[in-house]
């Protein structure tokens, strides 16, 4: 497409409306360090609602330009619809912002033209896509051993997504392997985050899906799939892992297709069932929405699939576990290995004892429904008014939670921060006096969650309160390593939270029972050994050295429970 590079001062003096096509976060970022300031700030899903309406609700605001902001246009689901959303825009200047390329580029009317002219061309080369198999396994002979044992991780990965909890996890199981001895190669689908490159030894990035597969999100993940399988088979190639680990997510069947290739066993991270998660959260794009019972058909025949070849499932929690079963995964191939933490990367805080003009609570999260962020800031009405609440994080529900803040007079008391790295968010906390989780049930279905936060605020050594609900109960001691309250009840966690700030010691001994458990308890080492216990447990090792001396021994024998 023509275009051609522009500056941040180029858009200095424009009344700009800023498209944030991957997140807001992420296109908020860029213009701060841009030194731009939009006049107003579209998500993709909000304009995709307003359909035809979008160049009404852009010419409200009288804009000049309009710049649509990506994290990896390689990589951008509905990068047509974007298009369009440029073209039909009353401005006359129209930009793309790609982060990955650090670029900026002016494009022209006729070119957004012609480039919406492919797209029936688009849809049906998509849909194609979406017909062909996915990963038929190729029939290539097993590898052998390698000289190192290594483990192949395949974890697909967001280009806006650099921090959260999914980024804690597979970097924190994978340290747990490398701790063990294992070296790890990743395949991924995307810029890979600090955290989780710190533990990979050698990491394989998958090509980008085609423009046209990208029309639609579940033919984007389709093909994605297809790439990453590729991505897979070449990392297998080199380092011969001796087994397969893959977090579970929907359309993805790339760790099944290649440990059943090369004869190894195959570990399926299960955080729930993607098909619930679909049904229940996930909006569907206006393409998607074509093809959605073809999709889910699909969809329902490879989860099944997954959960019956896996040879082990690991879910994080007793309900998650639950959902594996009820998908058709062996009960005897199920087991429950929640989240954990590093507690060498986080040290216990400095206790504040609670003296200071104010008093703050921490939370953290990415603002989904069951996170409880509304009831963390009605929590604030109940509580004194040099009591501060630090929230980090961003999401759907952020704004929402803005507005009531506002509406119940506490907006002055809240710090919004957005996203932080990790290490970032981890000093925000560890500068609170309490620590808060108070999350809430889902509609219909019991919490089967397992936050990434409560191993984080145990390791911190800092007093928490949270909800007493599913996992959150079952790990955490009413009274010894945190306040139970009850879930939803903003006063009920207001009590909560005044029981800590009024007794110093009781802050002092929470803090230091909690830290005590997630070191003896909730490590990723001992995650990662939960595992291997069922591949094998400590002869794992010793098996991988008797193959590579020709013993004979089939490496996958430790995969079989």
């Amino acid at each position: 497409m023509t275009a051609y590079a522009a500056t941040g001062d180029d858009l200095a003096n424009l009344r700009i409306a800023l498209i944030a096509a991957s997140s807001r976060a992420a296109a908020e970022a860029w213009a701060e360090s841009a030194g731009v300031e939009p006049t107003c700030t579209f998500t993709g899903p909000e304009l995709m609602r307003s359909g035809r309406d979008a160049r009404r609700d852009l010419a409200a605001f009288k804009v000049d330009a309009v710049v649509v902001h990506s994290a990896d246009w390689s990589r951008q689901v509905y990068p047509q619809l974007y298009d369009l959303v440029l073209l039909i825009a009353p401005v006359s200047r129209r930009y793309r912002v790609d982060d990955s390329g650090a670029a900026v580029q002016r494009v022209r009317r006729r070119a957004l033209m012609g480039s919406l002219a492919r797209l029936p061309a688009d849809v049906v080369a998509g849909v194609a896509t979406l017909l062909r198999p996915v990963g038929a396994p190729t029939g290539s002979a097993p590898l052998p051993p390698s000289e190192k044992p290594w483990v192949l991780a395949i974890w697909r990965g967001s280009p806006d997504a650099q921090v959260g909890g999914s980024v804690t996890h597979i970097s924190g199981v994978l340290s747990g392997f490398k701790h063990a001895g294992y070296a790890i190669g990743l395949v991924t689908a995307g810029r890979v985050p600090v955290q989780v490159a710190a533990v990979a030894d050698e990491v394989v990035v998958a090509a980008p899906a085609s423009r046209a597969s990208r029309v639609g999100a579940d033919l984007e993940r389709v093909a994605t799939n297809r790439q990453l399988l590729t991505a897979a088979r070449s990392l297998a190639d080199k380092v011969r892992p001796a087994f397969v680990y893959q977090r579970h997510e929907f359309m993805l069947d790339t760790g099944l297709t290649l440990s059943r290739e090369i004869d190894r066993p195959f570990v399926l991270e299960w955080n729930s069932s993607e098909i619930w998660a679909r049904v229940n959260w996930r909006s569907v794009g206006p393409i998607d929405r074509m093809f959605k019972r073809l999709v889910m058909r699909r969809a329902v025949q490879l989860e099944t699939s997954l959960a019956r070849g896996a040879s082990i499932v690991a879910a994080v929690s007793s309900v998650a576990a639950e959902m594996a079963r009820a998908a058709g995964a062996s009960a005897d191939r199920v087991i429950v290995v929640p989240n954990g933490v590093d507690t060498d990367e986080i040290r216990a805080a400095t206790p504040n004892g609670c003296n200071h003009p104010h008093q703050y609570l921490g939370w953290i999260g990415s603002f989904g429904p069951w996170h409880g962020a509304d009831v963390a800031v009605s929590a604030l009405t109940h509580l004194p008014a040099n009591v501060r609440l630090i929230m980090i994080g961003d999401g759907v529900e952020r704004l929402p939670t803005m507005e009531l803040a506002t509406s119940l007079g506490v907006a002055d008391r809240v710090q919004w921060t957005g996203r932080l790295d990790h290490s970032d968010a981890i000093s925000r906390l560890a500068a609170c006096d309490v620590l808060i989780c108070p999350h809430v049930d889902l509609k219909g279905q019991r919490f089967f969650g397992s936050p990434t936060k409560v191993f984080e605020y145990l390791a911190l050594g800092k007093p928490i309160v949270a909800s007493r609900l599913e996992q959150l109960d079952e790990v955490l001691d009413d009274g010894g390593t945190a306040i139970l309250v009850e879930p939803g009840d903003a006063r009920s966690l207001a009590e909560g939270v005044s029981r800590i700030l009024g007794s110093p010691e009781l802050a002092l001994s929470l803090g230091a029972a909690a830290r005590a458990e997630a070191v003896s308890h909730h490590t990723w080492r001992v995650r990662a050994d939960t595992i291997l216990d069922c591949l094998g447990g400590p002869t794992v090792l010793k098996q991988h050295e008797s193959a590579t001396k020709g013993s004979g021994r089939d490496v996958r024998d430790h995969g079989r429970l």
